[in-house]
């Protein structure tokens, strides 16, 4: 179970993978939800709701482990304050890959790890989040409208009307970051490395040379040995 700050991503288990996502949360129904299980291994980047479903499990009896930083075999940049989350999508983009990767996870926030060919974490990127971004600049203006979501925008033109403006503007924005993160990979990790995509509005970006993979970091929790 993956909790985020935008919503909470679940897979029941089986070779399939099938997995189911909220966007708010609620008690009552994970009082319910978590019976149906034998056993919850969960993550995530907000306290407050993996403490509260850690009291359901244990209310309903069905035991829970909250995966650690030290259960993911990677060695992260750092320690101090990264998001298991972005370690999970490093681990995850270099077992997929086996080699030199960036993994971009458009989430609240999007993340972009950089990973060398020995599957180390060398560092990455956050910048805000697609969502959050259109948010702040409607909330933070008097007549600019909100944009709910981005959208693709392949042809070089400009936006005419407001709303097209916001459209074309943070897709283009978001497009010149990914070329940007090309540039730093290339000095980093050398001419030869992958990118992956992930998070919700990473499928509009997605190509032949930048596939996209749903909910990666959960994919692959069922390949990480946890007691």
């Amino acid at each position: 179970m993956k909790i985020g700050n935008s919503r909470i991503a679940w897979h029941a288990g089986g070779s399939q993978f099938n997995h189911m996502a909220i966007e708010k949360f609620d008690l009552s129904f994970w009082r319910r939800e978590i019976r149906r299980y034998n056993r919850v291994v969960l993550f995530g980047v907000v306290p407050r709701i993996v403490r509260q479903l850690r009291a359901v499990c244990r209310a309903a009896k069905v035991p829970c482990r909250e995966l650690q930083l030290a259960d993911i075999p990677v060695q992260a940049a750092y320690q101090n304050g990264i998001g298991i989350d972005r370690v999970l999508n490093v681990y995850a983009a270099y077992q997929r890959v086996r080699q030199a990767c960036v993994v971009i996870d458009f989430g609240t926030a999007v993340t972009a790890e950089f990973v060398s060919g020995k599957g180390v974490h060398v560092g990455g990127f956050i910048v805000v989040g697609p969502r959050l971004a259109l948010k702040a600049l409607s909330r933070g203006t008097a007549l600019l409208p909100l944009v709910p979501a981005l959208k693709r925008a392949d042809a070089p033109r400009a936006g005419d009307s407001t709303t097209t403006c916001i459209e074309y503007g943070q897709f283009h924005l978001y497009r010149g970051f990914l070329r940007e993160i090309e540039f730093v990979a290339s000095r980093l990790l050398g001419k030869s490395f992958r990118i992956v995509l992930t998070g919700g509005a990473g499928k509009i970006f997605a190509s032949r040379r930048m596939p996209y993979v749903e909910e990666l970091g959960l994919r692959s929790l069922p390949k990480i040995r946890v007691e």
